[in-house]
């Protein structure tokens, strides 16, 4: 008895049914992403920008390495660390990742947060910046739209420094985060109280992001962006703002 391998469909002949087995992924648009980070040296901003102290003896992963895996596991949507034991067997995963043996199981990741102290997560905003100011440079950006919003992040456990979010009824973080609006591009996020409404806060924020993204970048030196800032603050009505270093922050 022959078996079906290839059956083009009569009724609409771009359609092509197949039968041949092999691995089977529902990922697969990943291998474009890794496409993309691969084009951008992504591995190598990572080892420049990263060092996380690493007390292990001869890891079988790196800790960039669970980085770059766990980017992919959220990316696909994967928020869960235990998904990594499925993962690890699936062909997409594997393709990825072809210079490893295998991927990084969940109790290796869970180890691997232990090693993220307060004082070394501002690298991984170093990574974003980083990424920001080339995104600045090559498409030769003058104007910046950059939209300040909070957002909330579901907490479980003791996790430090969370706060019950009396609008989301729930405990969790509650970050600002910043967007250029005009191109979608993630210039940072700073961590907040749930009381975000306080003018003060974005006020600083909004500095602090005009005085990096001016000077801080080894790319743009003193080029010259004109920001404009789109919040909401204390409701629902959006306040528009302009702001350019050295000049005070004003309202429009």
């Amino acid at each position: 008895m022959s078996t079906l391998q290839h059956k083009q469909l009569t009724f609409n002949k771009n359609i092509t049914l197949a039968n041949d087995g092999g691995n089977i992924s529902s990922d697969s648009g990943l291998v474009l992403i890794k496409e993309f980070m691969s084009r951008i040296g992504f591995s190598s901003i990572l080892e420049e920008q990263v060092k996380l102290t690493d007390s292990r003896r001869n890891p079988d992963h790196t800790y960039n390495d669970i980085i770059e895996q766990l980017l992919f596991q959220h990316i696909a949507g994967y928020s869960k660390d235990v998904a990594a034991n499925r993962l690890r067997l699936d062909p997409i995963f594997k393709t990825i990742f072809s210079n490893k043996n295998t991927l990084a199981s969940q109790p290796t990741i869970s180890r691997f947060f232990k090693a993220i102290t307060k004082e070394t997560i501002p690298q991984f905003m170093q990574v974003a910046q980083y990424l920001a100011d080339r995104q600045i440079v090559q498409i030769n950006i003058q104007n910046m739209v950059i939209d300040l919003d909070s957002t909330h992040s579901d907490t479980y456990g003791n996790q430090e420094s969370a706060d019950f979010n009396s609008h989301y009824q729930t405990t969790g973080y509650h970050p600002l985060v910043a967007f250029d609006g005009l191109t979608g591009m993630f210039l940072g996020a700073e961590f907040s109280s749930p009381f975000i409404g306080d003018r003060y806060l974005l006020e600083r924020v909004s500095r602090k992001i005009s005085s990096r993204i001016q000077f801080s970048s080894p790319f743009i030196g003193d080029r010259y962006l004109l920001l404009l800032y789109l919040f909401d603050e204390d409701g629902p009505h959006p306040h528009r703002c302009f702001y350019t270093y050295p000049r005070e922050f004003s309202k429009l």
